[in-house]
C-alpha cells in the first residue's frame, strides 16, 4: 500500500512494516510508524510518500519478498529521493546479508536513512559501522525473543496447558481468572464420548473412512463446525479419524518439542495399544504390497485436484494403470475427472524423457553453470559482511579498553556503573562473536558449493554413460532421487499432458541433508493422445 502527500515530487520515502500477517490485519504499530514519519517530514519541511509493507518478517527474508522496499531502492538508485525514513532500522531488515545490500545501495547513491533517534549517512564510516552493529544486535534480540517464547511454551506444556493452535478434539481449555489455571487442558465430556466411540468402532474392525461416514450420518459436528468457524460446516474425513486413532495424548501421553508431557486420559492405555495393533494390520495403513512394482510411485501429481496417483494392477482383468487419488471417496465422492494412465506407457515415456535430459539437456548444464556463478556471488557477500563484523568486534574491544582506562585514571564513576557499562559492551561483543561464527560457517558453505558442483557434473556424466543399462530398481532409485514431481493434466479432447520437475541436490552427506540448495530442471510438456 502506498500513500503520499499532495506533492507529486517527494524527497522522503516513509517505510512502514509489520512482521506478520496477523499484525498487518490488526494494524499493529502501522499507524504509529506512519504518524512518526509524517511528523518528521513536516518538522523538516520534506515532501514525502508512505510505503506500507504488510505481513513480512525482517529476520529471514530477502529483497525478492519485499516489493515496496525494492521500489524504494530503485527510486534511490534513480536519484529521485534524498532520504528513507523508518521508525527503527530493523524495520528495513534484521537480516545482516540483506542489510549489507541495502547499505551498499544507499552508499553508492548518497541516500541517507532516518530513524526516530538518528540520521545515518552510509557514506560515513562511523555511521555505516553503527548501522551494521544495530542490525546484528536486532537479529540477536529477535533470536533471543524466539528462544524465550519457546522456553515459556515448554514450561506451560509441562503444566498440562495447551500451547498449540486449535485445541485437540475431546478437550477444552480452562477459562480461569487465576493465571496458573488458565489454558489448562481438561476433558470435554461430549467430545470425549465421541473419541471413545471412534476407538470402539476401530476395534470392531471398522476402517477410518467408514467411521468418518458414520459420524457424518449421525450429524456429529467436528471441532470447527461446533465452534462455528467462518460460518461453515466441516465434515469428518478419514484422515482426521486416522490421526485421532494414532494420537497418544488420548491415553495420557504427549510430546512437545521433544519433552514428554502428561494429558488428561480419555482412552485406557490397553485400549489404545490394541487399536495401534489393529491399524498396523490394516492394508490401507500398512507397508504397501511389495509384490507389485510401481516405477513412478508417489511422483505423479494431478494438476486438476492436486492429489497424487496410486498404482493398480489386476492381472485377471488386464488392468495396469495409475489412478488419481480423487477416485477414492474421502469420505464423500470427489472424483476430478482425470482418467487413468497406462502404467507401461507412462513409465516408458518418463524414463525416456529423463534419460534425454541427463544425456543432452543444455538447460541442465546452464543451470549448473548459473549455480556456480551464484555461489561466487554468495562468497563475495559473506566476505563483505565478515569484514564489517570484524570492524565491529575490534571497535567494541577498543571501547571496553577505553572504559577500563577511563575508570583507572579518573574514577569519575562508581564500580557499579563500571560493571553496568562493561556488561553492556560485553553483551554486544558476545552477539558479534556469535555472528562471526555463523558468518564463518556460511562462507565455508559458499566455498564448498563449487566443489560440490564439480562432483555433480562428474556424477551426471557417469550416469549418462550407463543409464541405458539400469535395472528396474536402479531406475526407481534414480527417479526418486532427482524428480520432485510429475504434473499430469487431462483434457478429454487431447488426452494427458505431463511435465517433469526435478532437482539435483548439491549435498550428498548427512551434514547438509536438510539443505535446499540444488540445480533444478523442468521438462517440456509431453502429450499422451486420447485413445480413439
Amino acid at each position: 500500500m502506498v500513500r503520499e502527500n499532495i506533492n507529486k515530487r517527494f524527497q522522503v520515502a516513509i517505510y512502514a512494516r509489520v512482521s506478520t500477517d496477523k499484525q498487518a490485519k490488526g494494524g499493529y504499530s502501522l499507524d504509529a510508524q506512519i504518524e512518526k514519519g509524517i511528523e518528521f517530514c513536516t518538522r523538516n519541511n520534506y515532501t514525502y510518500k508512505v510505503f506500507v509493507e504488510a505481513g513480512k518478517s525482517a529476520a529471514k527474508e530477502d529483497l525478492n519478498n519485499r516489493p515496496l522496499l525494492r521500489e524504494i531502492l530503485d527510486l534511490a538508485a534513480a536519484g529521485k529521493i534524498e532520504l528513507i525514513y523508518a521508525t527503527e532500522q530493523d524495520r528495513l531488515s534484521r537480516n545482516p546479508v540483506t542489510l549489507c545490500l541495502i547499505q551498499e545501495t544507499l552508499r553508492k547513491c548518497g541516500v541517507k536513512v532516518a530513524t526516530t533517534n538518528k540520521i545515518f549517512d552510509m557514506g560515513d564510516t562511523e555511521d555505516e559501522f553503527m548501522s551494521s552493529l544495530f542490525g546484528i544486535l536486532a537479529k540477536k534480540e529477535n533470536t533471543d525473543r524466539s528462544k524465550r517464547s519457546m522456553r515459556a511454551r515448554e514450561e506451560a506444556a509441562k503444566q498440562k496447558k495447551w500451547v498449540g493452535g486449535v485445541t485437540p478434539y475431546g478437550y477444552s481449555k480452562r477459562d480461569s481468572k487465576i493465571r496458573e489455571e488458565r489454558n489448562l487442558l481438561e476433558i470435554n465430556p461430549e467430545e470425549a464420548n465421541v473419541v471413545r466411540m471412534i476407538y470402539g468402532w476401530s476395534l470392531e474392525g471398522m476402517g477410518s473412512n467408514k467411521i468418518a461416514l458414520k459420524l457424518n450420518a449421525m450429524g456429529i459436528p467436528t471441532r470447527f463446525t461446533s465452534q462455528g468457524r467462518k460460518g461453515l460446516v466441516f465434515k469428518w474425513k478419514a484422515g482426521t479419524v486416522l490421526q485421532m486413532l494414532k494420537k497418544s495424548r488420548y491415553m495420557g501421553r504427549s510430546v512437545f518439542n521433544g519433552h514428554k508431557i502428561s494429558t488428561p486420559v480419555i482412552i485406557s492405555e490397553e485400549m489404545w495399544n490394541k487399536v495401534q495393533v489393529n491399524l498396523s494390520k490394516n492394508y490401507n495403513n500398512a507397508e504397501r504390497n511389495t509384490q507389485r512394482f510401481y516405477l513412478l510411485q508417489h511422483l505423479l501429481v494431478c494438476n486438476k485436484c492436486g492429489l497424487r496417483f496410486f498404482g493398480m494392477i489386476k492381472e485377471k482383468k488386464g488392468m495396469r494403470c495409475y489412478c488419481c487419488l480423487s477416485k477414492r471417496p474421502n469420505p464423500e465422492p470427489r472424483f476430478c475427472g482425470t482418467k487413468n494412465l497406462h502404467i507401461d506407457k507412462i513409465n516408458n515415456l518418463v524414463w525416456s524423457e529423463v534419460s534425454s535430459i541427463v544425456k543432452n539437456s543444455d538447460k541442465l548444464k546452464e543451470a549448473i553453470k548459473d549455480q556456480k556463478d551464484n555461489s561466487w556471488v554468495d562468497a563475495t557477500l559473506h566476505e563483505t559482511e565478515s569484514s564489517l563484523n570484524a570492524k565491529a568486534i575490534q571497535a567494541k574491544k577498543e571501547e571496553l579498553d577505553r572504559l577500563m582506562e577511563l575508570y583507572t585514571k579518573s574514577k569519575t564513576f562508581s564500580v557499579e556503573d563500571l560493571d553496568k557499562k562493561a556488561g553492556t559492551i560485553k553483551s554486544e561483543l558476545e552477539a558479534l562473536e556469535e555472528m562471526k561464527q555463523k558468518l564463518d560457517a556460511r562462507a565455508f558453505q559458499a566455498t564448498e558449493i563449487k566443489q560440490k558442483m564439480k562432483k555433480v557434473e562428474d556424477i551426471m556424466s557417469s550416469v549418462a554413460q550407463r543409464i541405458d543399462s539400469f535395472t528396474d530398481q536402479e531406475k526407481y532409485d534414480f527417479l526418486h532421487l532427482f524428480i520432485n514431481r510429475i504434473l499430469v493434466d487431462y483434457d478429454p479432447t487431447v488426452g494427458h499432458t505431463i511435465v517433469i520437475e526435478g532437482a539435483i541436490p548439491l549435498f550428498d552427506d548427512k551434514k547438509h541433508s536438510g539443505s535446499d540448495l540444488s540445480v533444478s530442471f523442468k521438462s517440456k510438456a509431453t502429450r499422451i493422445p486420447v485413445k480413439r
